[in-house]
């Protein structure tokens, strides 16, 4: 809702719940809540709720982040009338009820334009209910009775009817002023609105302490010193609040500001500084890929494998002797030895190939390997494993040979069968 027409002085509250409290007998209560935020000149709604319960079992409900406006109704509450320009009251509570001790009461007065409405309440009524909400570290900044909140959003509401009914209370309205209001049991909630926003009735009251708690904060009175004791506690830790964000801040640009002069003298000597690690680093990394490239070298020379051209002519050697009936699944020269810790240099069988692969019928094998056997820089072969479990699944095989080159040798043609 849109507050820019209302008039706002600006406030240390943010945020307020509000609670209406309707007592009944045994201890039970009926009770509505609802959470306003403002922000800007804008007021939301972020919770409305109702419930009913002993008072301990409501308060359990509430949220406890909020300040909070308690409005009490209901049993415990006496409501009478005075004229509209008493204004002192202890001599109101003397005219009205001159039996009692005015220590012993709360009493409140609602003045308009036709009537004065006074709310009277025992102390040994009001005073356990506050407790309750500060045992659950809550705290109470107004402190209100009945449903005379209602005439301060009642010409901002889109009604017609003279005559609301509102759980626990029928109210009649006169120039936008209570005229009257009576205890009585409604039935079902109806719907007012104010912009376009949706209030149902049954969080009305609540709605109206809380809309004017954010609106006319700062113009609250203190009718109660036990209240008014509380409300300055939150100002003041409101204020302490502020006045530590702002020392903090400017801390901050203290720091900030000298964070920046320093960066300003130290930028040209940090890019120095930058250089030269830049440069040592890369320094130590080229000697490192030095030191690798000469072990790498030297491993490949040990193992064979930096003479590419004789692995090439192992391997072609093989293929070109290779029959068309045999199938080979591996082919390693000079294979990497199996068991090695993992930090150990990686140790190769040199001179060593392992063949392995499959074909249909195991006794074509030693063809090919008398084959292999005529090469002449084979110099031993042994079969490791043949196995064919029948005549239909092919026959597994491996194979290990030694080899030497001399370096002499030259590229032998075989014949398949």
């Amino acid at each position: 809702m849109n507050l820019s027409k209302l008039k706002i002085s600006w406030v240390p509250l943010k945020s307020v719940l509000a609670v209406h409290l309707m007592a009944s007998t045994d201890d039970q209560f009926r009770a509505e809540w609802v959470v306003l935020a403002r922000s800007g000149g804008k007021i939301s709604r972020r919770l409305s709720q109702t419930a009913q319960g002993t008072l301990e079992q409501i308060v359990s409900q509430l949220p406890s982040k909020y300040p909070v406006v308690l409005a009490l109704d209901g049993k415990g509450v006496l409501y009478k009338t005075g004229e509209p320009d008493w204004t002192n009251p202890q001599q109101v509570f003397r005219e009205l009820v001159p039996q009692s001790d005015f220590n012993d009461f709360y009493l409140k007065l609602y003045p308009n334009a036709t009537k004065l409405w006074v709310a009277i309440s025992r102390k040994s009524f009001v005073q356990p209910i506050i407790k309750v909400f500060a045992d659950k570290t809550m705290t109470i900044i107004d402190l209100q009775f009945g449903p005379f909140a209602l005439e301060k959003i009642e010409p901002l509401l889109n009604h017609e009817s003279l005559e609301w009914n509102l759980p626990g209370r029928h109210i009649i309205w006169e120039d936008h002023k209570i005229s009257d209001f009576s205890m009585a049991q409604t039935e079902g909630d109806s719907v007012f609105l104010l912009g376009d926003e949706e209030i149902m009735s049954g969080v009305l009251c609540s709605f109206a302490h809380a809309f004017m708690a954010l609106v006319q904060f700062e113009n609250m009175g203190h009718d109660f010193e036990d209240i008014a004791y509380q409300r300055t506690q939150f100002i003041y830790k409101h204020r302490i609040q502020k006045v530590g964000i702002a020392v903090l801040l400017f801390y901050l640009a203290l720091l900030l500001g000298n964070y920046l002069l320093f960066t300003q003298y130290s930028d040209r000597l940090n890019l120095t500084l930058a250089s030269y690690q830049n440069s040592l680093k890369t320094i130590n990394r080229l000697e490192t890929l030095m030191a690798e490239l000469r072990q790498k070298e030297e491993l490949a020379k040990k193992t064979g494998y930096g003479d590419r051209d004789q692995l090439s002519f192992v391997g072609d050697q093989i293929a070109a002797s290779l029959p068309d009936y045999i199938t080979l699944s591996s082919l390693s020269i000079n294979p990497i030895v199996d068991k090695q810790r993992s930090s150990e240099t990686p140790q190769f069988h040199n001179e060593r190939i392992v063949v392995a692969g499959e074909l249909n019928n195991g006794v074509k094998l030693y063809a090919w390997i008398e084959k292999l056997k005529a090469l002449s820089w084979i110099v031993s072969l042994e079969v490791m494993e043949l196995e064919q479990e029948t005549a239909e699944k092919p026959a597994l095989f491996t194979i290990e040979m030694v080899y030497h080159l001399s370096g002499n040798e030259s590229f032998e043609k075989t014949s398949t069968p």
